[in-house]
């Protein structure tokens, strides 16, 4: 199995566990991502009304050669709820099942090689207290369904994920095969991420993404490192260096929300700034590092519709605003005389939940958000009458 596929099969559990749920921004005139361009190819992407991407293009510059086509369909809570990839050779669709809650329980996957879609098998989800646990990968086979890849999360006390360990099927056990670790900085911004073989039950080190960043936090550069004996290569195997421009004070960025937009989905890019473009380092089999080319971001206003509740958004007031820390949601009576608040969820323009809470049955509810970084946040507050969405800038 090559390190292509473990990236890329791994990419599908990070949809999930970085931005399962995306929110239906209230705004006008956001910015969003519409292509990355080098002097080979170059990825597009479409948004419907609400912001949500609806598809992913990556063709060739001038030839107009189709890489692949990915194509998305929502519910009416932003879940994606289907998925289908149009490459040359096949094409594969993803179907998802959702809870009540908004977290993805069962993944669907057919592929089509030109006598129509095959049903192939399915991913199941587990949580615990709102966090990710086990994937369980099962395939179809001519007995049933039968047991191929299990994933399991560990997270540390900041509920950030420190560890996934993946077991492989053999006859009639589940065999430990590989080890995902993930390590952060003290403001949460992660700093490794590497993956360890397990061989004849002793871990072995194969490669590790090192993230840089500068004095404001952002992201400045992604490395790919081999293992050399029991450590790691002096040289990085490949390198991304990102540019970028200040946005203007009335500006909001719109990433899209998905994997192929970030190869490794961390969604570490940050909120106050638009990334220019990136550039790509590649090591030769002499041992030098060697500038490949640069990928130039382009981006477009889009207008975002809004779903407003059935009553005034000034029903629930939310201050300061701007905040440096404590957030106050104030309600007042709803056009029955009570209100029913279901949860409270603060999103990044990126659409990524950083923050939910149930609130107590109070009408001032205090946020503690002194943990985000400073940037443009959404809060969605979800009622039985409605969902109201407020901007908050948190500085």
């Amino acid at each position: 199995m090559s390190y292509k596929f473990y990236i890329f099969f791994l990419l599908f559990f990070f949809t999930f566990i970085a931005s399962y749920s995306q929110c239906r921004i209230i705004e006008d005139g956001i910015l969003a991502l519409t292509r990355i361009e080098t002097n080979s190819s170059a990825v597009s992407f479409e948004y419907n009304q609400w912001g949500w991407v609806t598809s992913e293009t990556r063709s060739g510059v001038g030839s107009g050669y189709l890489n692949y086509k990915f194509e998305y369909e929502y519910d009416g809570n932003g879940n994606r709820v289907q998925l289908i990839l149009n490459d040359p050779y096949f094409v594969r669709k993803e179907c998802n099942e959702y809870s009540l809650d908004n977290q993805i329980m069962e993944k669907n996957i057919y592929e089509d090689y030109g006598k129509d879609f095959q049903y192939i098998g399915q991913y199941s989800y587990t949580y615990q207290d709102g966090l990710l646990q086990t994937i369980l990968m099962q395939i179809n086979s001519s007995t049933g369904l039968r047991n191929n890849i299990k994933k399991e999360f560990s997270y540390n006390k900041e509920r950030q994920l420190v560890q996934i360990t993946k077991h492989d099927w053999i006859f009639t056990y589940w065999l430990h095969t590989e080890t995902y670790n993930f390590e952060y900085n003290d403001f949460g911004d992660i700093l490794y991420y590497s993956l360890e073989m397990i061989e004849s039950e002793a871990p072995v080190k194969f490669w590790r993404y090192c993230f840089s960043y500068n004095e404001e936090r952002e992201l400045t550069e992604r490395s790919l490192y081999y293992a050399v004996g029991s450590g790691w290569s002096t040289r990085p195997n490949n390198r991304y260096i990102y540019h970028y421009d200040t946005l203007l004070e009335d500006e909001t960025i719109l990433f899209p929300d998905i994997y192929n937009f970030d190869e490794l989905n961390f969604n570490c890019f940050p909120s106050t700034k638009k990334i220019k473009k990136h550039d790509f380092w590649l090591l030769d089999c002499g041992g030098s590092l060697n500038f490949i080319e640069s990928a130039e971001y382009s981006y477009r206003p889009i207008n975002i519709n809004s779903e407003v509740a059935h009553y005034e958004q000034e029903n629930i007031l939310v201050y300061p605003n701007p905040t440096t820390g404590e957030l106050f949601l104030r309600l007042r009576s709803a056009p029955d005389g009570e209100w029913r608040i279901k949860n409270i969820e603060i999103f990044d323009v990126m659409g990524k939940s950083v923050h939910s809470s149930l609130p107590a049955n109070l009408s001032t509810t205090i946020i503690d958000i002194s943990n985000l970084n400073s940037g443009i946040y959404y809060v969605k507050v979800f009622t039985e009458q409605g969902d109201v969405v407020k901007k908050i800038v948190k500085q």
